[in-house]
């Protein structure tokens, strides 16, 4: 890492003439001496690096040396970038001649870097070059007391584009995955509340990670678990936290900071009822207390739910509870071969025969270690020659001896580090500046890696493609692991493992450090930080400090910001999700200043003086909401290229000068217009004209504010090549649906100029009032197509052509009333004879995913009906289809029903659509066939691969019957449906039979009303039963006795099944049966959730708050059985109030409550009977 950092060094003083520095810092005389002489200096001890590099893992004095050789070099670096921002200052205060008069005058720029005390500041400068040489020169002399010699390592003879080695192949671990397996999937009783925990244990790098990550991907295991949560343990056991993400997993939702007892309660109802798998990975520590209250709040889940625990400590294991314990062991010479063959050989197989003696070797003194293995096999990949080869089988590095009390390390580890092109080594070191097991986001790893400088410091290099091609070397050497890929393939993050994590930790010790909320600060040498208690006063007194993060998702507390400026060396600063509402003027004075994320703070707006950041590379601010400007003098920021400010809800204009940002790289989104006489006004669509180097995503409002199409063009969006995805918004969601006449509007000649590049793959228009489209919008390469509130839209434009399209969202189209040829691309096919002249066609032939949401006034949808004369294929790759809000569309297209691929269907607010099936024998449809002389109707098979129906507010449906396809044909429907979720379907009486698929496993009925039966035999494969809001649903228990397979009934405010079912001693699945629920709100004693039953609200606690105290019927009729908090409310005279469920007249209550009066089979209270105790 220090031939890095001294690399870094020799560049910056190789991009300053020395003429510039005599004449621009007039610095001491002889500078151009010391400066031949610092080079000198360096270059010589560049030399030994490498040898030192690897010496230092077992001489403290050799590390010793190779810090204060990293010491200098920073301090080095920060002089030089200094003296390079110093220049780039005066150059850009040299004034223009052909500018304005206003223009020359620079007052605020010049008084703040050229008027305080500027002789004192270049005199400075000066001495400190010398001071940083005679240090250096010291350090040179004494390289000879560790005989550090030069070793310069070979070239790697190609350069570094492989893949990354797909090993999901399991070596050596079949048994412990059928073991694992068996006790994962194996059946339990529903009378054992408790969880069974299953635990993983072994050495470090032996794969219990990777073994866990394995078992999950099973098919077998998707189906079997409803929800798969998986949670990286913090070390020390954080329950807190580990609670907060379990949550987070299985509900979406963020919990904020909130007391234990809440969130024990929140952690229970998100698994209520399901049947879950939970991965606790890589347990250090453990209190037995705080485990008992978590683990409590599992069993709530469906039976079959499972804990699954990977740790190096059995003891931690055994005191979890464990019901089982799997030791997993090292890999065999065999196995270990296999991998280590597999990864090395990747790709050159004809070399395994001249290399394999070696090859074994190697391999066996991995020890059976499958981290090693993979590590030092994508070493020797990279490797070309025998004699390469023999060094590593040579090395004395097999045999290195750590000092007493240092923890060892992987020799593959040690092997794949010193290999490291120099260049790599500091990228990877920096990694320690995230937590043990950190999500690694690639994009935001190569930013940091920028603002530290390890990409180099040519800002006209294009240093983010650099950057990712360092990340994706580390990656393709094993540094990197767990990745998560794009639909390209191409890695957008990874984890480390902890042992790859302990090395760059060991590396970066006395430099880097994670500060804990209850730890204090003791190194003040430390260089990068991150920290969970931003509000410590001494972290603003690390006068060396380069990086300062604030860690976690929850908002830290941050006291100290006024004290920022204190950092003068600062390159990366990180305060996101922190409670910032204000940001100091004084950032001005950190000069280095490269990565600024302020991301979901509270800003307001930020200082002026912010625009004197003229290093300030990355600048983020996104979700701060009430974020209203950004700083006027924006365009001053010459070296910006990342301008994140995606989720900026109150922001509604961009200065004028940001269209002077030409190194802008990331812009989320450019408005039009806008801003005011005091701000000034907001950007017109030439600045963005002129910001050609923009990747990734733009989106681009206000397009209605465009004058006409000539306007548009001035955007140059064809110029801008490495756009991927393009948002056209043309005006607010409210403007947009405002009936005024079209004639005020431009949009279709507005959206004809804005012709972007025909790479583009995403494409978003929103709130656009045009008749059509433009040709241009059928871009060849588009994967992604969204159409939103086109509420004029009168045709949709031949879409079916596009060759790539995957993904097709049409939402709010209010004029279209027709879709079919046009919308296929068919209707311009010669010969006159429509699509039945056609040669073979693929209409769509790459869509996955297509909705239909919102258009209101379609009243046909063609899709014909597909056989072997019709020459054309629709939809062949189809699997999700969502139709929702076409309150017009009488019938589903007869062609639906024979798309081959589609999985997911689901269908909701459809007000017109009476019947489910639409099929139609129509002539040429089913093509007639001979068979022994006859002519019979083949058979058929509608929605072969359709895998869950999702029918909702379906408010015309009932139940139907199969059409008659004659009495010879044959008809499967559905035979792969494996999940069915009916809701809000007022008329439908029985549930069809077509529907009831054998192998359907999961039945969820909600909110039917004039439902009274179920089909007389379900079908037995049922596992999950749900029936929630049917009040006249009846069955007996005995009509599921054939379901051998059922797990878990379900019952939600039917109030009739609940009396049937509320007594079953002898079923073999759990029932759960919520009558009278109060949904959202939890008994305050004894913490029910939610109430069931009857419900007693505090009118004096209340007070108009929105939550205040609230009982269920046994905390508030027997209070001094329960705590001194009720009887509190009782002895205050607090009066209660019988609240209703759900708003309903008849308040059900639980079937177990003797208390009411039974009528009619079910037990009810009778508003009156509510008023008259509410009274009382």
């Amino acid at each position: 890492m220090a031939e890095a950092l001294i690399s870094v060094v020799l560049e910056q003083l190789g991009t300053i003439a020395i003429s510039e520095l005599v004449k621009e810092v007039e610095l001491l005389a002889g500078v151009d001496e010391e400066v031949e002489s610092l080079i000198g200096t360096l270059t010589l001890i560049q030399g030994v690096l490498e040898d030192a590099e690897q010496k230092q893992v077992t001489n403290k004095a050799v590390k010793f040396w190779l810090d204060k050789i990293k010491k200098i070099s920073y301090d080095a670096e920060d002089v030089l970038d200094e003296w390079n921002t110093r220049i780039l200052i005066s150059k850009l205060l040299q004034p223009d001649v052909n500018a304005p008069v206003k223009e020359k005058v620079r007052s605020h720029l010049f008084n703040f870097f050229c008027c305080a005390k500027p002789i004192v500041i270049r005199h400075a400068i000066g001495v400190e070059i010398r001071e940083l040489n005679e240090q250096l020169e010291g350090l040179a002399k004494k390289k000879d007391m560790f005989n550090l010699t030069e070793i310069r390592s070979q070239r790697e003879s190609r350069q570094m584009t492989s893949s990354i080695v797909d090993v999901s192949d399991i070596y050596g671990r079949r048994v412990d995955k059928q073991v694992i397996m068996s006790k994962l999937m194996g059946e339990a009783s529903h009378h054992d509340s408790k969880v069974p925990v299953i635990s993983i244990v072994g050495t470090g790098g032996f794969g219990k990670t990777t073994l866990a990550q394995l078992i999950l991907k099973e098919e077998e295991v998707i189906n079997h678990f409803e929800k798969q949560i998986w949670v990286c343990v913090s070390d020390p056991f954080d329950h807190q936290e580990v609670a907060k993400e379990i949550i987070k997993q299985a509900t979406g939702k963020v919990i904020d900071s909130v007391g234990w007892e809440t969130l024990h309660r929140s952690l229970s109802e998100s698994i209520q009822g399901k049947r879950f798998v939970l991965v606790l990975d890589d347990v250090w520590s453990l209190n037995g207390e705080i485990w008992k209250q978590l683990k409590t709040s599992f069993d709530g889940g469906a039976i079959g739910s499972r804990i699954i625990i990977t740790t190096r400590d059995e003891t931690i294991a055994e005191r979890m509870g464990s019901t089982f314990i799997h030791r997993l062991g090292q890999l065999s010479d065999g196995d270990s071969w296999l991998m280590f063959r597999r990864i090395a050989f990747w790709q050159r197989e004809d070399d395994l025969e001249n290399f394999q003696g070696i090859a074994v070797d190697i391999a066996q003194r991995c020890r059976g270690v499958p981290l090693s293995i993979r590590v030092l096999a994508s070493l020797m990949r990279l490797k070309k020659t025998i004699q390469d080869w023999r060094n590593v089988q040579a090395s004395n590095i097999w045999n290195v001896q750590f000092q007493e009390g240092e923890e060892g390390f992987l020799p593959s580890i040690l092997f794949s580090y010193y290999a490291l092109p120099a260049k790599l080594k500091p990228c990877l070191v920096y990694c320690a500046i995230l937590p043990k097991d950190s999500r690694i986001e690639k994009k935001e790893m190569v930013e940091l890696w920028m603002a530290q400088g390890f990409l180099g410091s040519d800002g006209r290099k294009d240093l983010e493609i650099e950057g990712g091609h360092y990340f994706d070397n580390l990656a393709m050497r094993s540094f990197f692991q767990d990745f998560k890929e794009d639909s390209k393939g191409n890695i957008t993050s990874c984890k480390m493992h902890d042992l790859v994590h302990d090395f760059v930790q060991f590396l970066s010790k006395g430099e880097t450090c994670i500060l804990f909320k209850d730890e204090e600060l003791e190194n003040v040498n430390v260089r990068h930080l991150t920290t969970f208690a931003s509000d410590k006063p001494s972290i603003y007194e690390l006068k060396k400090l380069r990086t300062l993060r604030s860690g976690g998702y929850i908002r830290n507390k941050i006291t100290c910001l006024g004290l920022i400026h204190q950092l003068t060396s600062l390159r990366v600063l990180d305060l996101c999700n922190s409670d910032v509402e204000e940001f100091p003027s004084e950032v001005a004075r950190l000069l280095h200043l490269r990565y600024l994320d302020l991301s979901n703070t509270k800003l307001k707006e930020l200082p002026e003086t912010i625009c004197n950041l003229f290093n300030l590379q990355t600048l983020k601010l996104e979700y701060c909401e009430k974020l209203v400007k950004l700083p006027k003098g924006i365009g001053k920021l010459c070296s910006l290229r990342h301008l994140m400010i995606k989720g900026t809800r109150s922001l509604t204009y961009l200065p004028a000068e940001l269209g002077k940002l030409c190194c802008l790289r990331t812009l989320d989104k450019f408005i039009i217009g806008g801003g005011d006489e005091i701000e000034g006004e907001g950007c017109n669509i030439r600045k963005l004209g002129l910001l050609n180097n923009l990747h990734g995503k733009l989106q681009i409002s206000n397009l209605g504010q465009v004058a006409n199409a000539n306007e548009a063009k001035e955007a140059n969006l064809e110029k801008k090549k490495t756009l991927q995805s393009l948002i056209l918004s043309f005006r607010t969601l409210e403007a947009a649906t405002q009936q005024l006449s079209m004639a005020i509007y431009d949009d279709v000649g507005i959206l004809e100029g804005f012709v972007p590049d025909t790479n583009l793959e995403e494409l978003t228009v929103e709130f656009y009032k045009g008749t059509k489209l433009p040709d241009w919008i059928l871009l060849s390469h588009l994967v992604k197509l969204k159409l939103h509130y086109l509420i004029s839209l009168l045709q949709l434009p031949a879409l079916g052509k596009l060759p790539f399209l995957e993904i097709l969202e049409l939402h709010t189209l209010w004029s279209v009333e027709h879709i079919g040829e046009e919308f296929y691309g068919l209707s311009s096919c010669g010969g006159g004879g429509g699509r039945d002249s056609v040669q073979h066609q693929i209409v769509f032939p790459k869509l996955k995913k297509l909705e239909f949401i919102g258009l209101q006034n379609l009243e046909e949808w063609d899709l014909p009906y597909q056989n072997d004369t019709n020459k054309i294929d629709f939809f062949p790759n189809l699997v999700e289809l969502e139709i929702s809000r076409c309150h017009r569309l009488q019938a589903l297209p007869p062609g639906l029903g024979k798309l081959k691929s589609l999985k997911f269907l689901k269908l909701s607010w459809m007000d017109g659509l009476k019947s489910f099936l639409s099929i139609n024998d129509r002539k040429g449809d089913n093509v007639e066939k001979e068979d022994n002389g006859e002519f019979v109707k083949p058979p058929v098979v509608l929605f072969p691969a359709l895998t869950s129906l999702q029918l909702e507010y379906m408010r015309e449906w009932e139940e139907e019957t199969i059409p008659d396809l004659s009495s010879t044909a044959s008809i499967t429907i559905m035979p792969c449906l494996s999940e069915l979720k009916i809701g809000y379907c007022e008329m439908l009486k029985v549930i069809p039979l077509y529907m009831l698929s054998p192998v359907l496993k999961d039945l969820e009925i909600n909110f039917c009303p004039q439902l009274t039966r179920l089909p007389s035999c379900l079908p037995p494969l049922l596992e999950k039963l749900k029936f929630g809001f049917c009040k006249f649903l009846d069955f007996m228990p005995d009509d599921l006795n054939h379901l051998t397979k059922l797990q878990t009934l379900r019952i939600i405010d039917c109030p009739i099944l609940a009396q049937r079912f509320k007594r079953t001693e002898e079923i073999s699945y759990k029932i759960e049966i919520d009558v009278g629920v109060h949904f959202g709100i939890s008994c305050d004693n004894c913490q029910m959730v939610p109430i069931v039953g009857k419900r007693y609200k505090c009118k004096d606690c209340y007070n108009g708050r929105a939550r205040g105290f609230d009982l269920c019927e046994e905390c508030y009729t027997t209070p001094s059985e329960h705590t001194d908090l009720v009887n509190q409310h009782h002895t205050q005279g607090h009066t209660f109030e019988l609240i209703a469920n759900d708003e309903d007249n008849p308040v059900q209550v639980h079937p177990d409550d003797p208390s009411e009066v039974v009528e009619g089979g079910f037990v009810v209270t009778k508003s009156a009977e509510i008023e008259e105790l509410n009274k009382a």
